[in-house]
């Protein structure tokens, strides 16, 4: 395989890479999402909840 060939196909691995992570962002949930369903389960300790909410979405 040429210089060229091995170059090209870096750069489309390169932009496949790029637009899957931007796909993968799309499907976690809000802070918000996260508390609502910590509410179901936790009973109380809404400030425990929305620090662990918003640690979890930006994990």
């Amino acid at each position: 395989i040429c210089d060229e060939c091995v170059e090209l196909c870096m750069d489309i691995i390169r932009e496949e890479n790029k637009s899957s992570l931007v796909k993968s962002r799309d499907g976690v949930p809000t802070p918000m999402e996260i508390c609502a369903v910590l509410d179901d389960y936790v009973i109380g300790q809404d400030y425990a909840k929305r620090v662990l909410s918003v640690a979890v979405h930006n994990h």
